[in-house]
Parts: C-alpha cells; sequence; structure tokens
C-alpha cells in the first residue's frame, strides 16, 4: 500500500486465505453503538441546539468510528481494493478530529459554569491526551501500513481511548446505580483498562505482546490517574485557563 492509498485497516494481503481479524467488526460496531447511545440526551437528541463546534466534532468522531467499523469488515471479507479506497477517507478524518476536539476542549473551558468549573481542567487532560494519542496512533498505523498486526493494533487502540467519554455517559444514562459524574468515569476506565489487558492477553497468548496495546494502557491509567490529581494542580489549571483565553 502506498501512503496515498492508506487508511483505517488498510493493509497489504497475507498469505492465509481465511478471514482477518473475524470478530473486529462486531467489536466496533459494539464500540459506536454504545458510543451514539451514550451521546443521545446530550447531542443526538437536540442537535438544533447544539452549536458549531459540537457538530464538527460530532460529525468527524462519529465518521471515524463507522469508518473502523466499515474498514474491519472490508479486511475480515478480504475486499482490499476497496479497503484501500475507502482507507483515503482517512486522511481527512483523522485531521479534522484532531481539530474538532482541540475546539471543542476550549469551548468547554470558556463555558465557566458550575460544571466546568468543577471538572473543565480534569476533561481538558483526558481530552487533549486522548487526541494527542489518537494522532500519534494514526500516524504510527499509517507507517507501519505493511506490518499489519502494528497497523491494526494501533488503529484498533484508537476505537478504546475514544470510548470513555460515550461509556460514561452509557452508564449514567442506561446503567443504575451509578450516583455521581466521578463513579461513571472511573467505572469507563475501569472497563477500558479490562479491555485492553483482554487484548494484551490475547497478544500474549499469540506468543508476542505489541507496543499498541502497552502504550494504550498507559495512558488510560495516566488519565484515571490524571482525574483524580488534577484538582491538586494548580499549574495544569492556570494552563488550561490561559488556553480557553487565547
Amino acid at each position: 500500500m502506498s501512503t496515498s492509498t492508506n487508511a483505517p485497516g488498510a493493509i497489504a494481503s497475507p498469505r492465509a486465505a481465511g478471514p482477518l481479524y473475524p470478530r473486529a467488526t462486531r467489536y466496533f460496531a459494539l464500540a459506536t453503538a454504545v458510543t451514539v447511545a451514550g451521546f443521545v440526551p446530550s447531542y443526538f437528541a437536540r442537535l438544533g441546539k447544539t452549536d458549531a463546534v459540537h457538530h464538527f466534532h460530532g460529525v468527524t468522531a462519529t465518521t471515524w468510528m463507522l469508518l473502523l467499523v466499515a474498514q474491519a469488515h472490508l479486511a475480515a471479507t478480504r475486499r482490499f481494493s476497496l479497503h484501500r479506497l475507502l482507507g483515503r477517507l482517512s486522511l481527512v478524518v483523522a485531521p479534522a478530529l484532531v481539530i474538532s476536539g482541540l475546539l471543542v476542549v476550549r469551548v468547554m473551558l470558556e463555558a465557566r459554569n458550575g460544571f466546568n468549573r468543577t471538572f473543565g481542567a480534569q476533561l481538558a487532560f483526558i481530552d487533549l491526551t486522548t487526541l494527542a494519542y489518537f494522532a500519534w496512533a494514526y500516524v504510527l498505523a499509517i507507517r507501519h501500513r505493511r506490518n499489519q498486526p502494528l497497523h491494526a493494533r494501533w488503529l484498533a487502540s484508537t476505537a478504546v481511548i475514544a470510548l470513555p467519554p460515550g461509556l460514561a455517559r452509557f452508564l449514567a444514562n442506561f446503567v443504575p446505580g451509578f450516583g455521581t459524574f466521578e463513579s461513571t468515569i472511573h467505572a469507563s476506565y475501569a472497563i477500558c483498562l479490562a479491555i485492553t489487558l483482554l487484548l494484551l492477553r490475547d497478544d500474549a497468548q499469540k506468543g508476542r505482546i505489541r507496543a499498541p496495546y502497552v502504550a494504550l494502557g498507559a495512558v488510560l491509567l495516566a488519565h484515571e490517574i490524571g482525574f483524580v490529581a488534577i484538582p491538586h494542580w494548580p499549574w495544569w489549571q492556570a494552563l488550561m485557563r490561559s488556553f480557553a483565553a487565547t
């Protein structure tokens, strides 16, 4: 594959004739469904009351998740020509997602309501490091486009790192027993860390643990620690106020 034809899941055809990652499509579809369901009350059910920045991010993030589903299906069914053709879209979607995410963080920090005054700096830490990881993972996926195991894992990790916001909302809206915002955040990260451990165990059983899921686990753990620690980091809160003011 050349760079011009790469994107999520774009891989060189291996010799084996069986399906590639046959369960990946359903996992990506499940992650997409949970995320969309989680954002129904706060976004999809009130599209007419949402600002352009959040629409920009909603469209790019949803497109990315759907692109992962489509590319996983095309790879699993070995339709590589269509896979590479559709993959070109990621060269637009991935940068747009990062830009839209940065804009959403700034809008959040500018909105000085009670929720954002309490949690804005913590959520900004999570969002900014998520965007940085997403960009890094995407670049490495493209760089390793001829190494199918690395390519697929870097792209799969973008789905897991993006899951906590929608998953936390899903838990708050549809699962009884979550009384506070903090509890849904911690639960969503516990679930994502458990998913990452399962992915690492699967790699270990196949004889080799690769970098993508190790890096994913480290960033998820940093998010969980940061969410707890940032209220005690005045320098970060000052930095976020400066970011909002620029």
